[in-house]
């Protein structure tokens, strides 16, 4: 029997441009914004998963994607899914946060898309204000 999953008390919004590539084949398929709300589902459940997964090997609320409002840190947590929610390689325990760094590539069951956490691109700004002149100049 699937335990049901409360977002927990320490769940906030996370910051503006979080998101997840969509990767199958080495293409990225889609950006997967996260940056809307504290928690969002991933499965085969499609009317109570933000994200629905095809695989048949994903059951239908396979793990949830949890942000960490006082760590500023988002958490992966496997929902007891059959087929394991992966970290790179590593399966994940069922129904423990486990903290996923930027830039970690996650994936469901057997399927062979996989999902990296991105943050958004920092601006980088061409002009410099001081180069080429001295002060007073």
């Amino acid at each position: 029997m699937q335990q049901s999953f409360t977002t927990p008390s320490w769940a906030g919004k996370p910051p503006p441009g979080l998101h997840l590539d969509v990767v199958k084949n080495s293409s990225v398929l889609q950006k997967l914004l996260i940056d809307d709300k504290p928690c969002y589902f991933f499965g085969r459940n499609k009317d109570t998963c933000e994200f629905p997964l095809q695989h048949q090997s994903c059951s239908r609320q396979h793990a949830a994607l949890v942000y960490h409002k006082h760590l500023k840190r988002p958490f992966l947590v496997d929902l007891g899914s059959t087929h394991g929610t992966f970290v790179g390689s590593m399966r994940l325990e069922p129904f423990k946060p486990t903290q996923i760094p930027i830039d970690t590539t996650i994936s469901f069951g057997a399927s062979t898309r996989t999902y990296t956490l991105r943050e958004r691109p920092q601006a980088v700004s061409l002009v410099m204000d001081d180069v080429g002149g001295g002060e007073g100049e």
